[in-house]
């Protein structure tokens, strides 16, 4: 994709894993609580728009129905709701929920990867925190609710290949969804681990070291290019 999209050559280009994950997986002790992490819209530019929203009315139609309330209460869990940045300010001023059993986790209490580390489901809808989740084998539900219009100027990779995981698209669904995985232990389903090759190259803690090995050899092989005249 880095080649095609972005015009790079096949000797530009090394995978090696990302470096945050060898980290991530350290000390990884999940709780029984729900991160709910939605990613933004860019045409959401002020508060007017945000409050007219479908993303408004969605996540927060979800963070204040019954529905939740009663699921949290019969499973004993807690959902922990990180906001984009965009939509932290607003959130921490404007709204409440009715239970002790959400939390609104506001920019610097904590960091994304102890949220990754701490939660045992994830709810996002295209963001990229989910791979990191997968990373760890723990599901994700992805609430795609207004997938045509993200996507509206097109997608690098297919939709079913980029994210592994149950896709719903209204909020029914994702609260019968929500409750299968709940029911089932909270795993990652069977064919989400074998279909992880289509995303990572390598699932394990040397990411790093690949990384530096290629920067220090990288200096060496632009001279072997240069002189076998290529």
């Amino acid at each position: 994709m880095v080649e095609k999209e972005f015009g790079y050559l096949d000797d530009e280009v090394v995978v090696t894993g990302l470096a945050r994950f060898d980290k991530l997986q350290e000390n990884h002790h999940p709780k029984r609580e729900i991160l709910l992490i939605p990613t933004w819209r860019e045409w959401i530019t002020n508060e007017e728009k945000l409050l007219n929203s479908l993303y408004y009315e969605k996540y927060i139609g979800f963070l204040q129905s019954d529905n939740l309330q009663g699921m949290l209460e019969e499973y004993d869990l807690k959902l922990n709701f990180y906001p984009h940045y965009r939509m932290q300010e607003y959130m921490a001023e404007n709204v409440k929920f009715r239970t002790s059993r959400i939390e609104l986790v506001e920019l610097g209490t904590r960091t994304v990867q102890d949220l990754l580390k701490d939660n045992s489901i994830m709810i996002t809808d295209f963001s990229s925190v989910s791979f990191d989740f997968t990373v760890l084998g723990k599901p994700v539900i992805y609430y795609h609710f207004d997938q045509d219009v993200f996507f509206a100027n097109g997608i690098l990779r297919p939709i079913e290949e980029t994210f592994l995981g149950d896709i719903v698209y209204t909020e029914d669904d994702l609260f019968i969804k929500l409750e299968e995985v709940i029911r089932q232990g909270m795993k990652e389903r069977n064919d989400v681990a074998l279909r992880k090759e289509l995303i990572f190259t390598y699932i394990d803690t040397n990411n790093n070291e690949r990384i530096l090995k290629n920067i220090m050899e990288a200096p060496i092989k632009r001279v072997e290019s240069q002189l076998s005249g290529e």
